[in-house]
């Protein structure tokens, strides 16, 4: 929160908020920028490879419903002057690549999102 409000002091507007880790909290990030710079755009990253779901955990679809829930957490934050504008950078990751990559896992989302409608 620090960190954003200094930025914030030398008129940072835009913050990119990358998925290094596991452990990363990036939507609680989100909502410390929104919180400290309300009016901000948000760049969240989610890495397929840090989100990845276990075999045992439902493999492919469980990191696509985790890919999912993180859109609908972003989409339900405040937009505009006390909010934030949020975007996601979907990414695959370094490395071997798992049961699903970042083309596959937005094949889903649009076969999702038409069946779920507008």
């Amino acid at each position: 929160r620090a960190r954003v409000r200094t930025l914030r002091s030398f008129g940072v507007s835009a913050f990119n908020l990358v998925n290094k880790h596991k452990e990363d909290a990036t939507l609680d990030w989100v909502r410390a920028v929104a919180d400290e710079a309300p009016g901000a755009t948000v760049c969240a990253h989610f890495s397929l490879k840090y989100n990845a779901a276990g075999v045992r955990q439902g493999g492919a679809e469980a990191t696509f419903q985790r890919f999912v829930e993180f859109c609908a957490a972003l989409s339900a934050l405040p937009k505009g002057p006390g909010g934030c504008e949020a975007e996601v950078l979907l990414i695959t990751g370094s490395g071997p690549k798992g049961p699903m990559d970042a083309v596959e896992c937005l094949s889903r989302w649009a076969r999702h999102r038409q069946a779920s409608g507008p």
